[in-house]
């Protein structure tokens, strides 16, 4: 038993370091956000989609209140449910024990709770494996009141029925045995709905906590309990006090919905050192995980979890009968609102508006309105303000997943056949970003992201890791040198249905790994350039594929990266190209955009043929391919050519043919300067053949070499 107690043991410790990082990757916004809620009221540091969501929440439940780790110095807990909301949420929660032989003296592991009939979700750190699950039992009713202590009953846990384990949310869910130990029904207990709508909590509000700490009889914390903050990855930071034992418990509003699951506590840490309460360095030798100052505590939320479970549908390992039931008691049971046609900014009113509780007969769009402007049209009255339907207020943001060093990028072995990352010319390697400038980055900037980089040599370029693709960034022209993307159009990745806008708006943004004097943003390039788009290299639509929700979500935003975009013509970049300086309709009549017509090409070509390549793609980064101008005093080059190399397999087989293609495509008939109004429609392109270079050609222009598999590949023909 000793090895898979190690093993629960490393993975709860991993889990803890893991919540640290994010912690403080995210102390910033935490921060200013706490700030925000401190000035504005609770809710005020919330995204807008989190704060709608939670306002149609609150709408439809407005008739139904008729009913009602140690963080810090002092321990938060009471033995007693505080209202029959609490006893009633309380009654499908467990201690998860280990029952030694048929003996009746259990050793206890952790906490756990009942999410649908005849299922339990704890940590996957406690069960990371069925091996772990063997033995284990849920003990429900454990607990201790006035007439002294109740040991509840026993219900083996029966993980050859069902099981599943996620690592990055660390969460698992097992099967209980229909009978108790004593005979008792399992139905009896009941369970907590994992309601998959977001809106269930805001940042500033209580997170309650039902748990076994320490293997303990069962105890509330339902004070001193704030949330501190959502994590777009699918987390929650809170000050909930737990302790040992109290692994796999679940986190409730104070409306005692199911909200998360805890899994980790987050400690005091200064000069990369663990403080104890003592304010002294953490000695692993002399102390115990009690003597650490928890500064809070960090839990997966329900949302991310049903996401989770939702891509698993498919997977023949698992019972569907019970995945199914389980997914089938996520649905939201209020009468909400589903969705407003256009979104509200309710934080930015202040603190008072978060206290109003507001009904709606259908989709409406609101607009608060200042207090001088009159009511107009159809309007409806809330307090003493206005409110205007029909009128858009602002944009869905992108969600940039905080995590980069989590950031897996390419995939060398994406179509079952190995092929590398590109490299650059060693006569030029000096242009690059390399390990060495990321490492004083690093050094003299506690906010940069910390990548391991052990492996590296200084002088190695520092790739760039994004969701499904990654570059290699030169530092000498301000862009990328080049892009290794992984691209999947195939059915089972194309799932989530929103919309390019319902992902978020052109808000672009620095990478945190990159200094910024180095990145081309808005006020070098793009906002002077009056007909110059912000030209993506890796492709927003080829980029963003994955599990619906955040996994897409996380990849449609790495696409917006000042990174991977480069300064591209209007009159290049987009397909059916329109004039954005002057308006003018007959401008680009009959024009089409060369760069935005391959892509368009290219994923009409994927979708017919299986829906997978790679795609090595760049700007020709050299002084005879660059028109160097001038912007507000600054010279600033813009490449007048790009390359893309298309790799895709001959067949499905598990190791296929590749064929690669490489282009050369030029935008310098287009190309003006930024104060010049183009007034004369623009020649058609040639022909895309006319346009297909080799790739020793295209190495001998960018300074790109590629992998001998794409070479080997390569259909030019002359």
């Amino acid at each position: 038993m000793g090895g898979i107690q190690n093993l629960i043991e490393k993975l709860a410790q991993d889990a803890r370091q893991q919540a640290l990082a994010r912690w403080q990757a995210r102390t910033t916004i935490r921060e200013a956000g706490l700030a925000k809620i401190k000035q504005s009221g609770i809710g005020a540091a919330d995204p807008l989609e989190q704060r709608q969501a939670h306002m149609r929440r609150e709408t439809a439940k407005a008739n139904l209140r008729f009913q009602e780790r140690i963080v810090g110095d002092t321990i938060d807990f009471t033995l007693i449910a505080p209202g029959d909301r609490a006893a009633k949420a309380a009654a499908p929660v467990a201690r998860l024990v280990r029952l030694p032989g048929s003996a009746y003296t259990p050793e206890p592991l952790a906490t756990g709770f009942m999410v649908a009939p005849g299922l339990l979700m704890t940590n996957h750190h406690v069960f990371p494996r069925k091996e772990e699950a063997f033995q284990a039992a849920a003990n429900f009713g454990y607990l201790q009141d006035e007439r002294g202590t109740h040991n509840g009953t026993f219900f083996r846990i029966d993980a050859e029925k069902f099981f599943f384990a996620d690592p990055d949310l660390d969460f698992a869910v097992v099967a209980v045995a229909e009978a108790g130990l004593n005979d008792e029904r399992l139905s009896d207990v009941g369970f907590c709905h994992l309601i998959a709508s977001t809106g269930k909590i805001l940042t500033g509000m209580p997170v309650n906590i039902i748990q076994h700490p320490e293997g303990k009889p069962r105890t509330f914390a339902v004070t001193n309990n704030r949330l501190v903050d959502i994590l777009p990855a699918g987390f929650l930071h809170y000050e909930t006090d737990t302790l040992e034992g109290s692994s796999g418990s679940p986190l409730f509003n104070e409306d005692w919905e199911l909200i998360g699951i805890h899994h980790a506590g987050i400690p005091k840490v200064v000069d990369g050192k663990i403080l104890t309460k003592a304010n002294l360095p953490f000695n692993e030798d002399a102390d115990c995980d009690d003597d650490i100052n928890w500064i809070a505590n960090e839990g997966a939320r329900v949302s991310a979890i049903v996401h989770r479970l939702s891509a698993e549908l498919t997977n023949s390992r698992l019972d569907r009968r019970m995945l199914d039931t389980l997914l089938a008691t996520t649905a939201e049971s209020l009468n909400v609102v589903s969705a407003f046609q256009n979104p509200i900014d309710i934080a930015a009113q202040g603190g008072a508006m978060a206290h109003n509780v507001f009904s709606f007969s259908g989709p409406v769009t609101i607009n608060i309105l200042p207090p001088t402007a009159p009511a107009t049209g159809d309007a409806m009255v809330m307090g003493q303000k206005s409110v205007d339907i029909g009128r858009q207020a602002v944009e869905v943001r992108q969600s940039f997943d905080p995590d980069y060093p989590g950031r897996a990028g390419y995939d060398e072995s994406f179509l079952g056949v190995h092929v590398g990352l590109p490299k650059f010319d060693l006569q030029r390697i000096g242009e690059l970003y390399s390990v060495g400038d990321y490492r004083d980055m690093l050094e003299s900037d506690r906010s940069v992201p910390a990548v391991d980089t052990s492996h590296l040599q200084s002088t190695d370029p520092f790739i760039l890791r994004y969701h499904h693709y990654s570059l290699c960034f030169n530092k000498q022209y301000r862009m990328c040198a080049w892009t290794a993307s992984n691209v999947d159009y195939s059915d089972p990745m194309r799932q989530d249905s929103r919309k390019r806008a319902e992902l978020g708006g052109e808000d672009w943004t620095a990478d945190p790994r990159v200094p910024a004097k180095w990145q081309l943003m808005d006020r070098d390039i793009y906002g002077p350039g009056k007909r110059i788009d912000r030209g993506h290299i890796v492709r927003r639509e080829d980029n963003c594929w994955g599990a619906p929700g955040e996994e897409t979500a996380f990849a449609n935003a790495d696409s917006y990266h000042w990174t991977n975009c480069t300064p591209q013509h209007e009159a290049f970049n987009q397909e059916n190209p329109r004039d954005n300086f002057t308006k003018s309709s007959n401008l680009y009549k009959g024009q089409k955009g060369i760069w935005g017509e391959l892509e368009a090409v290219v994923q009409k070509q994927l979708e017919h043929g299986g829906g997978q390549a790679i795609i090595f793609a760049g700007p020709v980064l050299n002084p005879a391919s660059v028109k160097t101008v001038t912007v507000n005093g600054a010279s600033i080059n813009i490449p007048t050519q790009f390359w893309k190399v298309v790799v895709v397999p001959s067949s499905t087989a598990r190791h296929p043919q590749l064929l690669a293609y490489g282009y050369v495509l030029s935008q310098a008939d287009v190309i003006q300067k930024f104060n010049l109004e183009l007034r004369e429609a623009l020649a058609v392109p040639p022909k895309f053949e006319r346009m297909q270079k080799a790739l020793a050609e295209l190495t001998e222009m960018t300074g790109v070499t590629f992998p001998d598999a794409v070479l080997a590949a390569d259909q030019f023909k002359v």
